[in-house]
């Protein structure tokens, strides 16, 4: 070496993977019953990282079976990290906030009976399994 040149060394720390979050949004167009069903499939999701769930329906933030529920106010997405994957509840009109609030994240519209076919869906995405994601229409 050099003199005068710094060493440079590699990290011998293993990588593990960030963990991945997972955000469903239920506006107040949404029912108690589309957010039963979607907080039914959105447990799946907890075995791959954090799942948030931000309902017009909460009125106080708390965590309930792995899940962080918290109120959704129309004019205000949460904050929090990089979400992963964002699925609104039947409401295309948030789609552009969402994606400028959470940049890189996949923005998905759903309709809440599709929550489970949504959920395998972004279990395969790359992100997620390390794989391709079969193609979704919704």
């Amino acid at each position: 070496m050099m003199p005068g040149a710094a060493s440079l060394t590699m990290n011998k720390t293993p990588h593990f993977p960030s963990p991945q979050h997972f955000l469903f949004v239920l506006p107040d167009s949404a029912s108690p019953a589309d957010q039963d069903q979607v907080v039914n499939a959105a447990r799946e999701l907890t075995a791959h990282g954090y799942v948030y769930v931000a309902s017009a329906h909460e009125r106080t933030m708390q965590d309930r079976e792995d899940i962080r529920f918290m109120p959704l106010r129309r004019d205000d997405l949460p904050r929090f990290g990089a979400p992963t994957s964002v699925m609104i509840v039947k409401d295309r009109t948030m789609v552009s906030a969402a994606e400028q609030a959470y940049p890189g994240a996949h923005v998905l519209v759903i309709d809440p009976t599709d929550a489970p076919r949504v959920v395998d869906y972004v279990q395969h995405m790359p992100h997620v399994a390390g794989g391709a994601a079969p193609p979704l229409a919704v």
